[in-house]
């Protein structure tokens, strides 16, 4: 059965009317209130919170004193917390910046769950503060606090980040080679160590992945919400916002996070570290053989060499045609960089088809397989390995 203070939460978390007043300042659903904070509260008062009692207080919109993080944690110890808790940049749904912390607190045997959320713009700060005696910071409490903070605006504030849209020019998909110095990045560093890819829609999704994505990105991003972003490109700074943990999920928060981003011809340099852009090879037809080794086929499962290491051979003909070979190398799986190609080894053959960023093999056996690819100069990238050319 819910508790009453649960009764109270939902309550209000699902708009009921508790002020009218025309100078409202903040508004959850039709809530609104001005003219003093405003706290809910289970039983017990604030001296004194006994177990099973609930307190969520919402301050009215009030100039900084500090810092945001210092205020942030001014608050959290006056909330019970601990001043040396993690401190989590978030985007609050309505599009307001905020900073929160939460962590447990013991009194015998016990726990109080303390949440401390500083939504700011400019000078100005709304505070708010949950704290569960008892509770364990229950789940069905955080989505009660969470469908609060969901409806959460402020009057008078200017809330730009709202209606801010990504340039429509950012969106492609981007290939840096390896952790390098902002003007270099180079092929051989892609076959040795792989590519890590970006990727950048018109609608604002930001994916960072180890591989070109096959398929389209805003179905991607529904199936792994985890992995994916949204972004926000403004005064030389690529903001993105992600549901980051199962806590954020609930009390419908997004972590964010700024680096700089420098906008060169049509790469792209993130924090020091350059992507280059790379266009979709949509009926691209190859004349090429390229070849990856996989060292992982040489090693047990401690990491100990076994064996010899697999050498993968794809050779693709501009008639459609492709072969797929598998061959043990001679040396050393030490010393994957120098093995000349055993005689006999599997092999397979078909049709190929590239469209965007996936190349469909369709093969003799009536198996299709689909993968993520794309070229990074002399390297074809194959669902996120690396297959350098051969001469």
């Amino acid at each position: 059965m819910m508790s009453r203070y649960q009764r109270i939460v939902l309550w209000i978390a699902c708009g009921a009317l508790l002020s009218t007043s025309a100078n409202a300042k903040i508004n959850l659903g039709q809530l609104q209130f001005n003219d003093r904070d405003w706290t809910v509260q289970r039983q017990g008062d604030e001296s004194e919170l006994r177990k099973g009692s609930g307190v969520l207080r919402i301050s009215q919109p009030q100039p900084l004193s500090a810092t945001p993080e210092q205020a942030l944690k001014q608050l959290l110890v006056s909330a019970g917390g601990k001043s040396d808790w993690k401190v989590i940049p978030v985007s609050l749904v309505a599009g307001y910046d905020g900073l929160l912390s939460t962590g447990f607190t013991k009194a015998g045997k016990t726990r109080t769950y303390v949440a401390a959320l500083l939504v700011y713009e400019g000078r100005q700060s709304v505070s708010i503060t949950l704290v569960d005696v008892g509770n364990k910071g229950r789940n069905k409490l955080k989505q009660s606090f969470g469908r609060i903070l969901k409806t959460l605006s402020i009057d008078g504030w200017k809330n730009e980040n709202r209606n801010k849209r990504p340039p429509s020019d950012l969106a492609g998909f981007y290939v840096s080679a390896a952790e390098t110095s902002a003007g270099s990045s180079s092929t051989s560093d892609a076959a040795q160590q792989g590519a890590s890819g970006l990727w950048l829609t018109k609608s604002g999704h930001i994916v960072f992945t180890e591989t070109a994505m096959a398929g389209d990105a805003k179905a991607y991003c529904k199936a792994y919400a985890r992995q994916c972003s949204r972004y926000q490109y403004v005064n030389g700074s690529l903001t993105t916002t992600r549901v980051a943990t199962k806590q954020l999920q609930k009390l419908q928060l997004r972590q964010r996070e700024s680096r700089e981003l420098v906008i060169d011809g049509k790469d792209l340099i993130l924090a020091s570290r350059r992507y280059r852009h790379v266009a979709p090879a949509t009926g691209l037809r190859l004349n090429d053989r390229y070849q990856f080794v996989d060292p992982d086929s040489a090693r047990g499962a401690n990491g100990a060499a076994v064996g010899n290491a697999t050498q993968v051979v794809y050779d693709f003909k501009p008639d459609g045609t492709f072969s797929r070979g598998e061959y043990p190398l001679r040396s050393n799986a030490d010393d994957l960089s120098t093995g000349a190609v055993e005689a006999d080894g599997r092999l397979a053959s078909g049709n190929y088809k590239i469209e965007g960023f996936t190349i469909r093999l369709s093969y003799e056996s009536g198996k299709t397989e689909n993968k993520a690819f794309f070229l990074f100069d002399d390297v074809a990238v194959i669902s996120g390995y690396p297959h350098q050319r051969m001469d």
